[in-house]
């Protein structure tokens, strides 16, 4: 999967100053599926000099590629440049600042037979007084169904409780 991170200043457009965590792109020209808002999610994802000002955002941008098939160089710089001009055309992004194209080889949410990693960062969490929740603190893949439900079922809890 090639991840895009990106620092930008914003268009003042409601698409580019949205509050949210992450957008699906079914349909993007280049081929990425997700966009997600660092920023939105905490503004400790800007330089500290920017986090009051609501005209700068991070980014990340996710595309996977077939087989884990990384293209060549001069193809993912290429495409690097197609990606941030879609974004700029669509409103999301004005001046880029900051780009950092990363190849993630593996899944975030795979976890090798037999190893105690899982065990061993739940520890080391809980010994800094952080309880893992959700689907991180699980260490588990979840797609967008499962995501809606459990976030229906933990309303209807709090609701009752």
């Amino acid at each position: 999967m090639l991840v895009l991170n990106i620092g930008a200043t914003l268009p003042d457009t409601p698409l580019a100053r949205n509050g949210y965590h992450w957008l699906y792109i079914p349909d993007s020209r280049t081929g990425f599926h997700r966009v997600g808002y660092y920023s939105n999610v905490d503004p400790l994802f800007l330089p500290a000099g920017y986090r009051n000002e609501p005209g700068r955002g991070s980014f990340y941008i996710e595309m996977a590629f077939t087989g884990g098939q990384r293209p060549a160089p001069a193809d993912e710089s290429a495409l690097v440049g197609q990606i941030v001009d879609e974004l700029r055309a669509s409103g999301l992004i004005d001046t880029v600042e900051a780009l950092d194209p990363t190849w993630v080889d593996v899944a975030y949410t795979w976890r090798r037979p037999e190893s105690d990693w899982f065990q061993r960062a739940t520890d080391a969490c809980v010994a800094q007084g952080i309880e893992p929740a959700g689907r991180y603190g699980r260490w588990s893949f979840q797609g967008i169904a499962a995501s809606l439900k459990e976030g229906l079922l933990l309303g209807s809890v709090l609701r009752h409780a």
